[in-house]
């Protein structure tokens, strides 16, 4: 089975310029075969007849010296030399008008003797310098042939090659307007993608690219509708306490202002996350990489985080022993992510349960996960789980429930660290969340 796009326009090709030569070969060869034959019967006749018309001439008493005009007429007739010649040598007639004696015998094609007065008289046919009527007719035919050979081969030709070139060219013709309706806006278009080869590959690759091009649109559309439903709540809190003390249905008391800068730090949050995550995508983040022991980084984050647990009846608890874990990383882009997945586990564990970190080196790689006892997650949520402003559950407030940017910004501060994050979970069992980072050289 031909798949290399390559191989099968070499094949079309070959088989073109074989059925040419074929064709033309078929033709001329039946062609000259039949005509050579006819050339070859027609050289005997016509030897047959110069010898013919000597006996004529002689049998009417002509002299026979009057035969030169004979021999010249039969030379032209048959493309070659006539020679009369006696037995003595002496030449009594040459179309080629060349005295002498008698020619020597290369070239000669048939020769007839008589006897003329008690003395020898031989007739030589010699091939000449031209071909004659009958070589003429032969090399014409001939060349007719071949031309018939070669306008039959080409003209097949060009048909199996509009054949051939429009079966390759059609899937490319559907692609390329099926990339033109994607220019247009038409991101569902899809094409037939069963063929194999380079362009069934290329049909495959195009499906793949419209798809991506569908769902980055529908997430660009969801994030905007997200992006304006985060902004809308705190703004509209900040707008409505700054309205009651302007128009004096609200003393600015420190508690009120206190509501109010806490509104306007959770939209700093908010706009910091999304910056953060604009220069991810981006490839735009900078890092400030440097070999640090990830377990130093994980006691930080563990300390950091103990109180707000605690205060929700929850213990962080760090395994995996003193063995150093040294990374290339950025200390406090880790620390982030740590921050982000302890805050994920604790806001989700029952109260009374402990959230477990654990690290250690899984053969060049150092991995870390962090281990609640919640309720879990379903296999379509462990799929969403790292998407922006996604939360497994919707009824939650962003006071209770986050942004939805946190995972999200951790799984891209991994990826720009080389690393690898990862979710694994049961409905009921609780969820350990995790990321590897290359080890150190």
């Amino acid at each position: 089975m031909l798949r290399s796009l390559r191989a099968r326009l070499l094949v079309v090709t070959l088989v073109v310029a074989g059925l040419a030569v074929a064709v033309t070969g078929v033709i001329a060869s039946r062609s000259t075969d039949r005509e050579f034959r006819s050339y070859v019967e027609r050289l005997d006749d016509e030897t047959e007849f110069a010898a013919d018309e000597l006996d004529a001439v002689l049998l009417e008493g002509a002299p026979i010296s009057d035969t030169q005009p004979l021999a010249e007429d039969l030379a032209d007739e048959i493309g070659g030399r006539i020679v009369l010649a006696t037995d003595a040598g002496t030449i009594l007639a040459d179309s080629d008008r060349d005295p002498g004696s008698v020619p020597p015998l290369e070239g000669l094609l048939g020769a007839a003797t008589w006897d003329v007065d008690g003395e020898g008289v031989t007739l030589y046919v010699l091939e000449g310098d031209s071909l004659g009527s009958a070589g003429e007719g032969f090399l014409g035919s001939v060349n007719r042939a071949v031309l018939v050979g070669a306008l039959v081969a080409g003209a097949a030709a060009i048909v199996l090659a509009l054949v051939l070139s429009q079966r390759l060219a059609r899937p490319v013709h559907e692609l390329t307007r099926a990339a033109r309706r994607v220019e247009a806006g038409t991101l569902d278009e899809r094409v037939d993608a069963r063929g194999r080869g380079e362009i069934g590959e290329l049909a495959r690759a195009f499906n793949a690219m419209a798809e991506g091009l569908e769902q980055s649109e529908a997430t660009r559309r969801a994030m905007v509708s997200d992006v304006a439903h985060e902004l809308r709540t705190p703004l509209a809190n900040v707008v409505g306490y700054l309205e009651a003390m302007r128009d004096g249905v609200t003393e600015p008391t420190p508690e009120h202002l206190g509501s109010v800068h806490e509104e306007a730090v959770q939209l700093g949050r908010l706009v910091d996350d999304l910056q953060e995550l604009a220069l991810a995508d981006a490839g735009r983040l900078s890092l400030h990489c440097q070999r640090v022991n990830l377990r130093d980084l994980v006691a930080v984050a563990v300390a950091a985080a103990g109180p707000g647990a605690e205060t929700d009846g929850v213990t962080l608890v760090a395994e995996g022993g003193d063995e150093p874990l040294p990374v290339s990383a950025d200390a406090e882009r880790i620390g982030q992510v740590l921050r982000n997945l302890l805050g994920n586990a604790v806001r989700h564990a029952p109260s009374g349960s402990t959230v477990t970190v654990r690290a250690g080196r899984d053969g060049s790689e150092v991995a870390l996960a962090v281990v609640d006892r919640g309720e879990g997650l379903t296999p379509d949520q462990q799929d969403r789980v790292f998407e922006r402003f996604y939360r497994v559950d919707e009824a939650r407030t962003r006071g209770a429930g986050g942004s939805g940017l946190g995972l999200a910004i951790a799984k891209r501060l991994v990826e720009a660290h080389g690393g690898t994050v990862w979710v694994e979970s049961a409905p009921g069992a609780g969820a350990t969340f995790g990321f590897s980072l290359p080890l150190a050289a």
